[in-house]
């Protein structure tokens, strides 16, 4: 039965399939920045030979043509309306929330971000700064957590008044539970 769970484990790894996703996206015209990994490499063959005048030496290397300078992407303005940093409510979040304008679209974008996973997490805007709301009419819910942790974006309805809104919270809906939130200023 351990063998099987190890497997099973190995193939949900190598089809990125885990309880917990690191996301790092990037805004429409923003440039996407690399993250560093851990990726699996083969290790070098190692030699069987006896004496190291056996191996064979190094062949030299050959002059690589070189290309022109690739042109440079522009880079669309962004434009930071409000930001806040993430509190406990509940559970433990943390990070960054920032509502954003790039390209005439707005964004709540959500910047070194991690929460402890819930059954149906969901992302909302509030109109109150301790991130709970009151009433239907008291936030505005921007979908479901792309992931538990990283970079994330999240467009706003056409039309959202972002100045009416003082907090985005994690918000598991099964349970009507603040997971965390980020009061906007």
């Amino acid at each position: 039965m351990k063998r099987v769970f190890s497997l099973l484990l190995l193939v949900l790894a190598a089809c990125n399939t885990t309880p917990e996703r690191r996301l790092n996206e990037a805004l429409p015209g923003q440039p996407v920045v690399a993250t560093a990994s851990p990726t699996l490499t083969p290790a070098p063959a190692s030699s069987s030979s006896a004496s190291p005048s056996a191996s064979t030496p190094a062949a030299p290397a050959s002059a690589q043509p070189s290309l022109p300078p690739s042109p440079t992407a522009s880079v669309a303005p962004l434009e930071v309306l409000k930001q806040g940093s993430f509190r406990n409510a509940v559970h433990v979040v943390s990070g960054k929330a920032l509502l954003v304008k790039s390209e005439g679209k707005v964004y709540l974008r959500l910047e070194d971000f991690s929460t402890e996973n819930g059954p149906d997490l969901y992302l909302y805007l509030v109109r109150n700064p301790s991130g709970s709301p009151k009433g239907d009419a008291d936030f505005v819910t921007l979908g479901r957590l792309k992931g538990t942790s990283g970079n994330q974006n999240y467009e706003l309805p056409a039309g959202t008044d972002t100045a009416a809104f003082q907090s985005a919270t994690v918000w598991c809906q099964a349970f009507s539970v603040n997971f965390g939130y980020a009061e906007l200023k």
